[in-house]
């Protein structure tokens, strides 16, 4: 009887694992140097795939775009207007700077015409912006190609821990 509890328990806890990393979470392999330094190809993160819909400015997201994942950093939320102007973002016309200044921002932007988002678009950006595809190439992404929001670093070992993004 004992060993037929146990099974039994064994068997709940891997279903409630397998439900909760495939409905809850999931990890993320960085394929590709475009969210250079924060993040680089070969570091693992963890996203939350649940709550989607709760996305922030200067959040990093895992999107699919084109058949492939990216992970790209929110820039624009919906219903505003987006202009890249002499390297500056500009929201709704006003300049707005990434988290304390440009700490997370390496190369230049390129000019782009204003856009307007719709209810259910963001604007994305890499933070290695000179070899980064992002919305400047593919346009903004709908709130259903966007898989999670990344939540956790778990390599490399020297930068494990919360990702916290702060504007």
């Amino acid at each position: 009887m004992r060993n037929y509890r146990t099974t039994i328990t064994i068997i709940f806890i891997l279903i409630i694992g397998v439900l909760f990393r495939t409905y809850f979470i999931e990890r993320i392999i960085v394929n590709g140097n475009s969210m250079s330094e924060t993040f680089e190809n070969g570091h693992v993160v963890i996203i939350r795939r649940f709550g989607v819909n709760q996305i922030n400015r200067f959040d990093v997201v895992v999107v699919m775009v084109e058949g492939r994942s990216m992970l790209k950093r929110v820039v624009g939320l919906p219903t505003e207007t987006i202009l890249l102007n002499q390297g500056k973002i500009y929201i709704n016309g006003t300049l707005i700077y990434d988290r304390h200044g440009t700490s997370f921002i390496y190369g230049g932007i390129a000019e782009m015409n204003e856009i307007i988002l719709v209810y259910d678009e963001y604007f994305l950006l890499g933070d290695n912006r000179e070899y980064s595809k992002d919305s400047r190439h593919f346009g903004a992404v709908r709130n259903n190609d966007i898989r999670g929001v990344v939540i956790f670093q778990l390599f490399p070992f020297n930068r494990i821990g919360i990702v916290r993004m702060e504007d």
